[in-house]
């Protein structure tokens, strides 16, 4: 053995002096001797020589056996402990071995070569959809030798050993199986013989449904139909899902009541014992519409300390019985409601009032809402003074007073243009330039926001002043002074006859 070892190395160095390129050089070996199955020496086997985990130059080596059945690899990359695989093949002769290396990269490997029997004959089997029963049958392979045999069968990732033809599986799942079938003597095995076959199953075909509308009902009636026969003929149910909710093993139509207001979603889906088809999916909304807005009558601007609001109520479009709710300022909502309302209003304000119209069901138009202005006023004073008792003359047996001219006083407002427009009212400041201290013939100081004509005005300094007062008044005054005048000179007249 240790001459074999220096011929080895000697081998090696050698290769490295005379090679015309450039090599790596390891110093791992794998050597021993190839025997058939009686002991004997097998001369020119092929052998194949792989070391486990390398990458890279050295990690393998092939060599042919000598007379004696002796071999030997060298330039391994064969570290101290390392693993080789040796393989040696010769006619249908086949063996394997693995060591390990020793402290000096040296792995001594025997092979026996095994003459297998041959493989087994399987018989085929056809894709299916009957999962309830599958037989595996073949032939063993005989051995060429006459050395005793067995089977070993692999089914579905696990080996069966020494076992017969036929051999048996039920209700086994849908997919894809490989099984196959070796046949050994004592000392090795065949190659495996493999078929692959499919365990099918083919869902139903979706169903049909019948489109639910919108609606305002709360109770609907769902309906469909199967989308077809079962490819395989297999019976079939029916799967249902409403707003989540899963019914199984149902029929069409079904009834679902007491909906509430909004988008639902149902689905249904048909089924075999194994599968379902996809879903057919639909959806609904259950509508409720809200009754029409109301229409208030209008309030006038008024002094007074009682009120009427009344209006008209809205109309549901799904004819839904309705009632309607309403506030006055900010004071409790008031519901329902019925028209007329009387409120109690006072001092110089603007009252805001409002009014919806719902239905039963929660819906509910929007609100209404209009407002008005409570004023006051100063008493008038626009009567004469009385005249003195002296001042009169008789009238066809009637005694009239007439009033001085001094005595009388007749307003003459200027005011102020409309200021900004806020919350839907308008004021503005006005005086009376002859400061009678009445208000018989002020001009209003607040309104509505409305879009009017501007008015004639005419610029005293900065300010416009508002002429159409200020020209009425000059008339009034004019026709006024123009009567007492006349009376005057009648009754001078009479007092210079006498």
């Amino acid at each position: 053995m240790k001459k074999e070892v220096w011929i080895s190395l000697l081998l090696i160095l050698a290769f490295a002096l005379f090679s015309n390129q450039a090599y790596s050089i390891f110093l791992g070996t794998c050597e021993g001797y190839i025997r058939n199955m009686t002991g004997g020496f097998v001369e020119g086997a092929n052998i194949a020589v792989v070391v486990e985990g390398c990458s890279g130059d050295g990690c393998n080596g092939t060599a042919v056996s000598d007379s004696n059945g002796y071999y030997v690899v060298a330039n391994l990359n064969l570290p101290a402990g390392g693993t080789v695989k040796v393989t040696a093949v010769k006619a249908n002769a086949y063996g394997e071995n693995t060591e390990a290396a020793d402290q000096f990269y040296a792995a001594y490997v025997n092979v026996t070569l095994c003459e297998a029997p041959y493989p087994p004959t399987l018989i085929q089997i056809d894709d299916t959809h009957n999962n309830s029963l599958i037989v595996f049958e073949w032939t063993a392979g005989a051995d060429p030798h006459g050395y005793p045999t067995y089977d070993v069968w692999y089914f579905d990732g696990t080996e069966y050993v020494n076992v017969t033809s036929p051999q048996n599986r039920t209700n086994v799942d849908f997919k894809t199986y490989t099984w196959g079938v070796k046949t050994c003597n004592q000392f090795c095995c065949s190659p495996y013989q493999y078929d692959t076959f499919e365990v099918y199953n083919n869902p139903p075909p979706s169903p049909v449904l019948v489109d639910e509308l919108d609606t305002h009902n709360n109770t609907v009636e769902l309906e469909w139909s199967s989308g077809g026969a079962d490819p395989e003929g297999d019976p079939t149910y029916f799967n249902l899902m409403f707003d989540g909710a899963l019914y199984t093993n149902v029929t069409s139509p079904m009834t679902f009541s007491g909906l509430s207001y909004g988008s639902h979603t149902w689905k249904v889906q048909e089924c075999d014992p194994w599968d379902c088809s996809s879903w057919s999916v639909d959806t609904f909304s259950v509508t409720n519409n809200a009754p029409s807005e109301p229409v208030l009558e209008e309030i006038n601007h008024t002094s007074e300390s009682h009120v009427v609001l009344r209006w008209t109520s809205g109309v549901d479009p799904d004819g839904d019985p309705t009632y309607d709710e309403y506030q006055f300022e900010s004071n409790a909502i008031i519901s329902p409601a019925t028209t007329p309302q009387v409120e109690s209003v006072s001092g110089i304000k603007v009252y805001t009032w409002r009014v919806r119209t719902c239905d039963t069901t929660g819906a509910c138009s929007n609100w209404v809402q209009d407002d008005f202005i409570r004023f006051e006023c100063p008493t008038c004073v626009c009567e004469c003074p009385p005249c003195p008792s002296y001042r009169r003359r008789v009238s066809g047996g009637k005694v009239v007073y007439v009033c001085l001219p001094e005595l009388i006083c007749n307003e003459s407002w200027i005011c102020e243009e409309w200021g900004p427009c806020i919350d839907g009212v308008q004021e503005r400041e006005c005086i009376d330039v002859n400061k009678c201290n009445t208000t018989c013939h002020k001009p209003p100081t607040i309104r509505r926001c409305r879009v009017e004509k501007p008015m004639p005005t005419v610029v005293i300094g900065v300010r416009k002043i508002v002429m159409w007062p200020f020209i009425l008044s000059a008339i009034a005054f004019s026709i006024v002074s123009f009567a007492i005048g006349v009376l005057l000179s009648k009754k001078w007249k009479a007092k210079r006859k006498r």
